[in-house]
């Protein structure tokens, strides 16, 4: 793997880091980007993770009304509507200014920056690479190539499907990487504990003491 050129305050370059935060949290009850594990708040989790390695970040939420507390980032909202989460990959997409993005759910609050760094490096030639755990893969804690993604996610949702899969599916070269390999810098996989209920959170927390 070719490692990327760092900035010289020790950021990674050409990478923008895309948090989603616009989901409806019904199974949750409540907006999980309110959420807390010890004094921070899953949006806030998640950011200082991205922001170890990249300061071009965005914020992807549904709509104005859901803004969170106030972050170093940019913020964007879905502009088409009823289009499920591809609406926010396309906003996020076409507001970023790199070429290579790193997507992350608001709900994994235990993310980690080398999970990233590794998939940053790993990408090379490839569209995207993506965690991937028997036939189960991770679309939304991935990396890929913008103009590609971006693509693919537009002829996906005007081709009537609003699955992430389906826009996965039209990527021509896709590095899938078994989770075991993330092994090696998150003993647990952790990283890939996404909060969808509140026994979820539960068990999150109960683990993470």
């Amino acid at each position: 793997m070719i490692a990327k050129p760092y900035t010289t305050t020790g950021k990674i370059m050409g990478i923008t880091a895309i948090i989603l935060a616009g989901g409806e949290s019904r199974r949750m009850g409540k907006d999980k980007r309110t959420l807390t594990l010890g004094n921070r708040s899953f949006l806030r989790a998640v950011y200082d993770t991205m922001e170890t390695f990249t300061q071009d970040i965005i914020i992807s939420y549904s709509s104005p009304l859901q803004k969170g507390e106030k972050l170093n980032a940019i913020n964007v909202y879905d502009e088409i509507k009823g289009a499920g989460p591809l609406a926010g990959l396309i906003s996020s997409l076409k507001a970023a200014k790199n070429e290579t993005v790193a997507f992350a759910p608001v709900d994994a609050p235990a993310i980690s920056p080398e999970l990233y760094i590794y998939m940053i490096n790993a990408l090379e030639s490839f569209d995207a690479v993506i965690p991937k755990k028997g036939n189960y893969i991770e679309p939304l804690i991935a990396v890929y190539k913008r103009e590609e993604f971006l693509n693919a996610c537009e002829k996906t949702l005007y081709a009537g499907y609003k699955h992430v899969r389906k826009a996965v599916e039209r990527l021509e070269k896709v590095r899938y990487v078994d989770v075991e390999e993330f092994r090696q810098f998150d003993r647990n996989l952790l990283c890939f504990e996404n909060v969808n209920t509140p026994q979820d959170y539960s068990r999150l927390k109960n683990i993470l003491g």
